[in-house]
């Protein structure tokens, strides 16, 4: 049952950038990304706030944190940024490394670059808490962001975005979607 909600999840996210796109052409300023959610770690703030960061794959890698404050109704808003910054291995010459081999004779040599692409940011209008029979938060549904502000390649962006969390409670198994539309402000 529970990889059918993932799918069921992962399907209404998808229809809705199907949707996006019968709406009108884009922007040549315009950018849709996907990213990939994995490895939670969830705090339990008091008041009734929630600190969720999650590791992001694929083109904008690095870390999605969300403060998220459980309102009175079941839902929750708050805040949000995404870190877009990973380490990159390369090789002798300075190239990116497409895949990292230890098979390497004598000694190895630990080549990296910081990769810093910079920050996004703003507020989470609403959010759809999930918890277990015991009170644990378990997942977050129909996350809805707004972008407010960015930084380095994204200073001067706006737009919005959509995302979902699951088994939060684990949080190696922990899986997720984001959807960012940014355009020039």
């Amino acid at each position: 049952m529970h990889e059918r909600t993932q799918a069921i999840r992962r399907a209404v996210l998808a229809a809705g950038l199907c949707l996006s796109a019968l709406i009108g052409p884009l922007e040549a300023h315009e950018t849709h990304e996907i990213i990939s959610l994995t490895q939670a770690k969830v705090s339990a703030l008091a008041g009734g706030r929630y600190s969720v960061t999650l590791e992001a794959a694929g083109d904008m890698r690095g870390i999605l944190t969300l403060t998220l404050h459980r309102l009175p109704d079941g839902t929750a808003r708050g805040e949000w940024a995404l870190v877009v910054a990973h380490v990159q291995d390369l090789n002798p010459d300075g190239t990116p490394v497409e895949h990292v081999h230890h098979d390497e004779e004598g000694e190895h040599q630990e080549r990296i670059a910081l990769i810093h692409r910079g920050t996004i940011g703003g507020r989470v209008s609403s959010a759809a808490l999930r918890f277990g029979t015991d009170g644990v938060l378990e997942g977050i549904d129909a996350i809805q962001l707004e972008v407010k502000s960015g930084s380095r390649e994204f200073e001067g962006k706006v737009g919005d975005g959509l995302a979902n969390a699951d088994d939060l409670r684990v949080g190696a198994a922990a899986t997720g979607v984001l959807q960012i539309n940014l355009r020039s402000h």
